[in-house]
């Protein structure tokens, strides 16, 4: 699945930087909407919570994104598809900080080998 094919479709989340302006495609489609003045991406729904954005997409009224273990339940129950998509320039690079000479307390150890 590429990119173009989601166009078609409404989107939802929230808005995207500007630095990722560059990759999206420039066409008027359902998908969103780009913004200049703002130097953002707004989907074609805007939200803030990850639990709206879940709702909206469950009730069938847009795509979202998310990380499989995040709808692990809703996919298992068949109430929503996992669309493969590979955005070579969408990449997240996340680190965790600890004090030094301190150990990560059980939760946050439990929590680091989740992520």
């Amino acid at each position: 699945m590429t990119l173009e094919d989601l166009l078609d479709h409404p989107w939802v989340g929230p808005s995207f930087p500007g630095r990722l302006l560059g990759e999206l495609p420039k066409v008027e489609k359902p998908f969103g909407v780009m913004d200049p003045v703002e130097s953002r991406f707004h989907p074609r729904i805007v939200v803030e919570t990850f639990s709206t954005e879940k709702r909206i997409v469950l009730a069938g009224a847009a795509i979202g994104s998310a990380v499989p273990s995040q709808i692990e339940r809703e996919l298992k129950e068949g109430l929503c598809v996992f669309l493969p998509i590979d955005m070579a320039w969408l990449r997240l690079r996340y680190g965790f900080i600890l004090k030094r000479r301190r150990t990560a307390s059980p939760a946050a150890r439990a929590f680091m080998d989740i992520a």
